[in-house]
């Protein structure tokens, strides 16, 4: 059974007597759990529950959209919502709409797994709507299942995955806008979510039916979705759009990680980044891999290194070679390599001691390679206790050691 977890509701509507009757009528608080009232947290929740829009062509149509959020407050917990059409409003004038967020501590929420869609989806019900009457909510417990990719096939070629994979992975300032048929950009918005590090996945907010009303609240959102342009805010240079039926945009700055990632993903290959996920998790846990698990494809050993850190050096005591091969790989090297200094002697990291033929001119170029990757205060270090091996002493310089320029 899976694990319970303590949540917080918050119910919102257009209603004649909110929760707080000095209100008067409007769209406003109906329902909130005791816990909330008088916090910071609530005046966000509020804020965040108004935005919803649907136009007048769209609206008789009877194609409502359905509106999902996933962001952070201010006490540090995270709140995952849904919004619905709730037809006629107290005025008789359709557009009324129900907002209802669950609010959890940050550590349980990454406790489970950080899958905002398995919280929705054991969420639903919300408790009663607009038919019941304002009151304060107890804390409930729900039993989110673990995280999973969702079911179809987003259908995105892996440039496109990288070029969404790139930003999100090195912080840049920005939301991305999907655009496209909602369902759609739904489940490749589950797919990146649950295919992602879950130390990643619990820092990438969201919107869906990102709307023109929504503008406001972009810097609250890593990522954003809308059905067309014409329905999605005006531009923006923090908003950068992602048509997903167009070409794929260009990756900009993509680390290995990301490349691999995207490969994965858009091959479909859900299979081995379920393996990866558990490889680095069990080098989180336990600092080693079970025999037979450590991944031996560069494209693979470079993306734990990235997402790893020095944790794939002491977890891959076989592997430092090749690692010490990648280093120039990686957006961030120094951590891995100062790793691989502190542990490993240069016949190990050039690859010697695993029975490969190197060369005086091949033993020089990796060497001057890590030297490259690695902090200067540990390269000085390692260098001079290793100062006998014969590998160093190939790049000595007459009348000098090489360490000391």
């Amino acid at each position: 059974m899976p694990a319970a977890l303590q949540v917080l509701d918050h119910v919102a509507t257009n209603t004649n007597r909110g929760l707080f009757p000095q209100k008067g009528a409007g769209f406003q608080t109906l329902q909130a759990a005791a816990a909330l009232i008088g916090t910071p947290d609530l005046r966000c929740l509020e804020e965040m529950a108004t935005y919803y829009e649907v136009d007048a062509a769209r609206r008789a149509s009877g194609d409502l959209p359905v509106r999902e959020t996933f962001f952070q407050l201010p006490s540090g917990r995270v709140a995952v919502g849904r919004t619905r059409d709730a037809g006629v409003g107290p005025g008789g004038r359709a557009g009324n709409s129900l907002a209802h967020h669950v609010v959890i501590e940050r550590a349980v929420f990454q406790a489970v797994g950080a899958d905002p869609f398995a919280v929705l989806e054991a969420a639903d019900p919300a408790p009663p709507g607009p038919a019941g009457d304002p009151a304060p909510l107890p804390p409930r417990e729900i039993r989110p299942e673990p995280p999973a990719p969702g079911t179809g096939n987003p259908a995105l070629a892996p440039a496109f995955w990288s070029a969404l994979l790139a930003p999100l992975l090195h912080g840049e300032p920005i939301t991305l806008l999907l655009v496209g048929p909602e369902t759609r950009t739904r489940l490749i918005l589950r797919r990146l979510l649950w295919a992602l590090d879950p130390e990643v996945r619990a820092g990438i907010t969201f919107a869906t039916h990102f709307s023109r009303c929504c503008a406001s609240t972009r810097g609250a959102f890593r990522i954003a979705t809308v059905r067309s342009r014409s329905e999605g805010p005006s531009a923006d240079p923090q908003l950068r759009v992602l048509e997903v039926e167009g070409a794929a945009p260009a990756a900009a700055g993509e680390g290995p990680y990301a490349a691999w990632l995207g490969q994965a993903l858009g091959g479909g290959n859900l299979e081995a980044i379920g393996a990866f996920q558990q490889v680095l998790a069990a080098l989180r846990r336990s600092g080693a891999l079970p025999e037979g698990t450590a991944p031996t494809d560069p494209d693979t050993l470079a993306a734990l290194c990235e997402r790893a850190g020095p944790l794939a050096v002491t977890g891959l005591p076989r592997a430092a070679g090749p690692i010490a091969a990648l280093l120039p790989r990686l957006p961030a090297p120094h951590p891995v390599a100062a790793a691989l200094l502190l542990h490993h002697p240069p016949a190990e990291l050039v690859g010697a001691a695993a029975g490969e033929t190197v060369t005086d001119a091949m033993a020089a170029e990796r060497l001057r390679s890590l030297q490259g990757a690695s902090p200067p205060e540990a390269w000085r270090t390692w260098t001079q206790k290793w100062s006998a091996d014969p590998h160093l002493a190939r790049l000595r310089r007459p009348g000098w050691m090489w360490w000391k320029r």
